[in-house]
């Protein structure tokens, strides 16, 4: 089954038009009917997609796993436990609520400290949370952070959050200016960003773990 073929069966099983899909993922209708024929062999938002219909987001985009997520795959995600579920970047830069947390696969299940309630852990891709400056905090490129989406930011909190941007996400040090919140990188050569009306805090970093 390709992704056309998985697309159609997703929308028919969430009982949705290709216009009131198309509303209810953020995306064009154009995008949802290139998909369906064929047109367009993939799409940023197929995570977006996959949560507007309820289904398994690997499923949608490659045909891994089962379409709607097992009782089990359900309860290893909301557990508070020792094992953390490892997301990928890309998906929860596609996440524009917490709740969409339970609809995610783990690409593996990493061991940590005890597990908050929906904790997840993400591998650091960027080195805008390196410190060039020894014996300072930091969070080099391959190291595993621990994130509890429960968890509201305060002054200095290093959070994740899910950009305004298809499949956007940023990793950096939260603070309140006066009436702006802002996202500052710990190393000086990545910019500081806004807190927009469309940014989505997913969580607070509660750890970190480097492999010697």
């Amino acid at each position: 089954m390709n992704l056309a073929q998985r697309l159609k069966k997703a929308r028919k099983h969430a009982h949705l038009s290709q216009t009131a899909l198309a509303a209810a993922a953020d995306v064009k209708q154009s995008m949802i009917s290139q998909l369906e024929t064929g047109a367009s062999l993939a799409s940023a938002n197929i995570v977006r997609i996959a949560f507007a219909c309820g289904v398994n987001p690997m499923w949608l985009a490659e045909g891994a796993g089962e379409m709607l997520p097992s009782s089990d795959e359900a309860s290893s995600v909301s557990a508070s436990d020792g094992n953390w579920p490892m997301f990928s970047w890309e998906m929860i830069g596609s996440i524009k609520d917490i709740s969409e947390l339970k609809l995610l696969k783990a690409t593996e299940m990493v061991l940590g400290p005890e597990r908050a309630v929906d904790g997840f852990a993400l591998k650091v891709k960027t080195p805008a949370m390196t410190s060039p400056y020894p014996g300072e905090k930091s969070y080099p490129v391959g190291c595993t952070i621990f994130v509890n989406p429960h968890r509201a930011p305060s002054e200095g909190s290093r959070v994740v959050v899910s950009l305004p941007e298809p499949s956007a996400y940023d990793f950096k040090t939260y603070s309140s200016d006066g009436n702006r919140r802002l996202l500052i990188p710990i190393n000086p050569q990545y910019k500081v960003h806004e807190i927009t009306p469309d940014t989505v805090i997913l969580g607070v970093v509660m750890g970190t773990y480097i492999p010697e």
